[in-house]
């Protein structure tokens, strides 16, 4: 549990060293996080003009929780970072993937309007999809990150 002492020595991701870094995260990380946000927005705007909103959601979040995951599962075998100490499928975390179902979701929303937005309110959306990442990052793990001790 995230209370448990030993939770700070552990190390649930882990990047291969080498490149360079952004704080804690290799440069190559925000632009992975962009090419993955444009391919899934554009996919939530198809699914909504062909399905409507509540079906796009429902896709978006099954797509979310393959497409994010698939990407983690190639990682560790390209050698750039991997996960462990923590509920794994095929070396996924648990908590990723349903991480992920939350945030392709989310982008579904996100995009209804996008097209009709000043540069203000999409700067809006998008610092509010930075922090539902971040929280549904949090909250996912706190839930299903650590296996019991």
């Amino acid at each position: 549990s995230l209370s448990d002492p030993s939770f700070v020595t552990r190390q649930i991701l882990v990047y291969e060293p080498g490149g360079p870094f952004l704080i804690d995260s290799p440069l190559y990380m925000p632009l992975s996080w962009v090419f993955l946000i444009v391919q899934i927005g554009s996919l939530s705007r198809w699914a909504m003009e062909k399905w409507g909103l509540p079906k796009a959601l429902l896709f978006m979040g099954v797509l979310g929780g393959i497409n994010g995951p698939m990407y983690e599962f190639l990682a560790q075998y390209s050698k750039l970072w991997y996960y462990q100490h923590c509920w794994m499928i095929r070396g996924v975390p648990i908590f990723v993937i349903a991480s992920e179902v939350l945030i392709g979701s989310a982008l579904a929303l996100a995009v209804v309007r996008l097209p009709t937005l000043t540069w203000r309110s999409t700067v809006v959306i998008g610092l509010l999809l930075g922090l539902w990442t971040w929280v549904t990052g949090l909250a996912t793990f706190a839930v299903l990150g650590l296996p019991p001790s």
